[in-house]
């Protein structure tokens, strides 16, 4: 009897240390890095079993997307059970200027999409899938306008080998092919469209781009009627040419705020050509800035209305695509 009341009281304590202790145990082992030290500026912490880059910064930056500054601040590739780590808690990389050069930003310029290129405007949806897993595969960081423009603006940093997507015009293809290769990598991008075009038959239409928009593709303008805007047309007075402007500017401005509640920032010139009268216009109606479809880097120093965009031609193999991605500009700084 006495054994058997023995054995009864055991596995009561054997239930309450199951049932409560135990769990208390696990939540420590699992629970994220323990703080060492707290300053203003950084966190050292130790690493637990678990953590890992995503959620160190989650839990102490508040945004996973800053994953990497933890990563290149302790220059580190893997987080190990034990390891102290430094976290900076004010802004870093500022401007991405380092002794051996500075960061430079690749936007990269699509127009349209097909299985087979049928001119340089076409690029197949087989070669967009290798240079988006090209991407993916090699790290780098697709990043939006918003983000781009703050680190130029030395409001924020971004991470190392970070592009910049756009695609021109509002061409349906851009939804049929390129819009899933992007989902399927996490990626996404911004469309500049000209609002006349939307709505046509080789075109999104506005339902599509409200449907786009809220799954996290970035909508902005790029003009009314896709007019050059750099000179007057043939017979126009400056007058005319002056109003003209202002209204393609305007135009799908107003457009996209009525049909798609969103507010343009960003436009891209029609055929990437702009003068000092249009950027004294884009600055009077509160756009941050444009871009023009030029090759060439984009780092701090570069004219917020005169961003570089690298068309990715029809013809281009993976070679070609790895060329146009320049990230860091190496330059002698010290």
């Amino acid at each position: 009897m006495r054994r058997i009341q023995s054995l009864s009281r055991l596995r009561i304590i054997s239930l309450f240390l199951f049932y409560f202790c135990i769990p208390t145990y696990a939540n420590d082992f699992f629970t994220s890095a323990d703080i060492l030290f707290t300053h203003k500026d950084f966190l050292i912490v130790e690493a637990k079993w678990g953590d890992s880059f995503t959620s160190l910064a989650e839990k102490h930056l508040h945004d996973p997307s800053k994953a990497w500054i933890i990563k290149e601040f302790n220059n580190i590739d893997n987080i190990s059970l034990g390891d102290k780590l430094v976290i900076p808690l004010q802004a870093y990389g500022l401007g991405g200027i380092k002794a051996t050069g500075y960061q430079s930003v690749p936007v990269l310029l699509y127009h349209r999409f097909g299985k087979k290129s049928t001119s340089d405007m076409v690029v197949t949806v087989e070669n967009f899938e290798k240079q988006m897993a090209f991407l993916h595969k090699n790290g780098y960081n697709v990043i939006t306008f918003d983000q781009l423009f703050d680190f130029m603006e030395l409001k924020n940093s971004i991470p190392p080998k970070s592009v910049v997507l756009s695609f021109d015009d509002g061409w349906k293809t851009v939804d049929q092919f390129a819009v899933p290769i992007l989902k399927k990598y996490g990626f996404s991008g911004t469309i500049f469209v000209y609002s006349d075009f939307i709505g046509g038959k080789l075109a999104l239409s506005w339902a599509r781009l409200k449907s786009l928009s809220s799954q996290g593709m970035d909508i902005q303008c790029q003009s009314k009627t896709h007019r050059y805007f750099n000179e007057p047309l043939q017979g126009e007075s400056f007058y005319d040419y002056y109003h003209n402007i202002e209204q393609e500017i305007l135009s799908p401005k107003t457009t996209l705020k009525e049909r798609l509640n969103i507010d343009c920032k960003y436009l891209a010139y029609p055929y990437g050509v702009t003068n000092n009268l249009v950027i004294a216009l884009l600055k009077k109606h509160q756009f941050k800035g444009a871009a023009t479809s030029f090759h060439g880097e984009n780092n701090i120093s570069t004219n917020h209305y005169k961003l570089n965009r690298t068309m990715i031609h029809g013809q281009y193999d993976l070679n070609d695509f790895k060329k146009l991605l320049t990230v860091f500009k190496t330059k002698d700084l010290q």
